[in-house]
């Protein structure tokens, strides 16, 4: 999520403080290896950051198109997606857990 934010975002014209691009990419890589290896604490780790860097590029985003509307449609429904996936919990009904097919088109 945080890549396709990211990316529509760069599209748009609206820039970041931070895009976490390579920080991110290599937070997902060692949870997966963390997860592999059975060390669950050290994956839970890599996955809050990588949840702490999706928040500040959604609130980083609300801030920057906070007055202009057509950038406010344009980014509605992926930045609804993309709080829905940040504010789920563990034991929550409704999960997402594939985001792949819902925005081919803006990718």
């Amino acid at each position: 999520m945080l890549k396709k934010l990211t990316r529509l975002a760069k599209r748009q014209g609206v820039s970041f403080r931070q895009t976490y691009g390579r920080v991110s990419k290599r937070a997902l890589a060692k949870s997966g290896r963390y997860f592999h290896a059975r060390q669950n604490r050290r994956a839970m780790r890599e996955v809050r950051r990588l949840k702490t860097m999706l928040g500040r590029v959604i609130r980083d985003i609300g801030r920057k198109i906070a007055g202009d509307a057509l950038l406010g449609r344009i980014f509605e429904e992926i930045l609804a997606f993309a709080t829905c996936l940040y504010n789920q919990k563990k034991n929550d009904k409704n999960k997402m857990y594939s985001l792949n097919w819902r925005f081919h088109a803006h990718a």
